[in-house]
């Protein structure tokens, strides 16, 4: 942004979060002996929320609401409007609006419309929510006030750029109006645009006041007239891009409030990277989906080996492979934390053994009820934790007649029966779908 408009808008930015600390202030008397039940906060921000975020987000969160997942989403929300883009490389208005929009209805239903969240919330908390949700819809309700200027101007340039003495000595007015004009076609970016309608706002300025002292005919009289018209909605789209750009420096310093003070109710559990706190990045670990990691994926294949050979795959295909093909039963190649693998049944001084490389370690479950780590014999039940870059553990006990090693990092469960059979049991989370080769598949 040019430095006079940076000014223009923190000037303006300082002057509505002052007003809003007021309301803020005056609303939250008696917030001390408050609770979640407060029958005159109904959720309503004098607007109608979209009733539809799962098709946006194009995943049905509904089917599964607990208040830890809803807790998430609302937390995903705010972060995600502390991070309105005010610079970057990609960002057009219609792509910053997009992005408003879905803030907007995401956290309007949250918060006013799903009983099992609302009791989370106190009434300081929906205070804090109406400020931000207030502040999207001022950045909506101005779009809605440029884009109804931007299609004006395109209707006179459509419509009556033949009145206009372009080609009657004013090599200028043909420059102004096809930079006008080219103003609709190009993909500036959002916080370039007031530089860009300045500038025309200026140029047309300059040629209003031309136009007036020459041509006497009807043909200059309409052309003012046109002229007139362009340059007043020039000067609207002005104040429009002020108050989006105002809006939008308000509303992140709204929403890093809200974190500030409510943040350790609103995290996501369910992020791969722990630092991540609202799953902004969306990338889930095992074990979790949704757009912010907020569900418990609950399904698991289940791929059996039988000690004669015989495999049944996570499809349920069966075969049996030849004997001398070697392939694990499962490999995922995904990094040196999430990688994992589990070999074939193998004989080790003729025991049958199951080898499940997982994390840093080398796991040996041996039919005849011995493990070894690393190659070094381990006394059971063990547990190892885990503490970075995903907190967890992985386990191994003697359960009945198997060895029982259990992963909840990678959501995975290994038998090996100890009683002759050398049956082998695989049960692996759906997360991992067409992540993984071997002979159990890879669910499909």
């Amino acid at each position: 942004m040019s430095v006079s408009l940076r000014l223009v808008i923190l000037g303006l930015s300082l002057f509505l979060l002052a007003k809003g600390v007021e309301g803020q202030a005056e609303d939250g008397t008696n917030d001390g002996n408050s609770t979640a039940s407060d029958p005159k906060d109904d959720g309503n921000d004098g607007g109608t929320a979209s009733e539809m975020i799962s098709d946006y987000y194009n995943f049905e969160w509904r089917d599964h609401p607990t208040p830890a997942s809803l807790s998430c989403e609302l937390g995903n929300a705010v972060a995600r409007a502390r991070s309105l883009p005010t610079d970057g490389p990609f960002q057009t208005l219609p792509t910053l609006i997009d992005i408003t929009k879905s803030i907007y209805d995401n956290v309007t239903s949250l918060k006013g419309k799903n009983i099992t969240l609302v009791t989370k919330l106190n009434k300081k908390m929906r205070h804090d929510l109406r400020t931000l949700v207030a502040n999207l819809k001022r950045i909506l309700h101005d779009y809605k006030e440029f884009s109804e200027d931007f299609n004006f101007i395109e209707r006179i340039m459509k419509t009556s750029r033949h009145h206009i003495p372009a080609n009657h000595g004013y090599a200028d007015v043909d420059v102004y109006l096809t930079d006008v004009a080219a103003l609709f076609h190009k993909d500036i970016l959002w916080w370039k645009l007031y530089e860009s309608i300045n500038g025309l706002y200026n140029f047309g300025k300059t040629l209003k006041t031309s136009l007036s002292t020459v041509y006497g005919s009807i043909m200059s009289q309409k052309a003012q007239t046109r002229m007139l018209k362009i340059h007043n909605k020039m000067a609207s789209l002005q104040m429009s891009v002020i108050g989006i750009s105002s809006d939008v420096l308000i509303t992140q310093t709204i929403a890093e409030r809200f974190l500030d003070k409510h943040g350790a109710n609103f995290g996501c559990s369910g992020c791969l990277d722990p630092t991540d706190r609202y799953c902004l990045k969306g990338i889930c670990r095992p074990g979790f989906i949704g757009y912010a990691c907020q569900l418990e994926n609950t399904d698991f294949g289940t791929c059996s080996r039988t000690g004669s050979g015989r495999v049944r795959t996570f499809s349920g295909s069966v075969f049996n492979p030849d004997q001398s093909d070697t392939t694990a039963l499962i490999i995922h190649n995904g990094g040196a934390f999430l990688s994992f693998s589990i070999s074939d049944v193998v004989f080790i001084d003729d025991v049958p053994v199951i080898v499940v490389s997982i994390i840093e370690e080398v796991y040996f479950l041996m039919a005849n009820g011995t493990v070894q780590v690393n190659g070094v014999q381990v006394d059971l039940p063990m547990t190892k934790i885990h503490e970075t870059p995903i907190r967890g553990d992985v386990t191994v006990q003697q359960k009945n007649d198997a060895l029982v090693l259990q992963s909840n990092i990678h959501q995975l469960r290994v038998e090996l029966s100890t009683d002759g059979a050398n049956d082998v049991s695989v049960s692996l989370s759906m997360y991992w779908k067409t992540q993984i080769f071997g002979k159990c598949g890879n669910f499909n």
